[in-house]
C-alpha cells in the first residue's frame, strides 16, 4: 500500500514540475522548446525540485 501512495505522490510531483515548465514556456513567450532549453542552460535556471519536496513529505 505504501508503494501506491508513493507512486501517486510521485505522479503529482511530476505533473507539477511539467506544469511549471509549461507555464515558463508560455510566460516567457518561447516559440520552441529548444529556446527554453538554451536559455535554461545559459541562465543556469533549473525548475524547482518538486519531487524532492514530495520525498520529504513522505518521511
Amino acid at each position: 500500500m505504501q508503494y501506491v501512495i508513493y507512486q501517486l505522490e510521485y505522479q503529482k510531483a511530476l505533473k507539477a514540475q511539467v506544469e511549471s515548465i509549461l507555464n515558463r514556456l508560455h510566460n516567457d513567450n518561447f516559440q520552441m522548446v529548444s529556446e527554453y532549453l538554451v536559455r535554461s542552460y545559459e541562465d543556469g535556471y533549473v525548475e524547482p525540485c518538486t519531487i524532492c519536496k514530495v520525498k520529504g513529505s513522505l518521511s
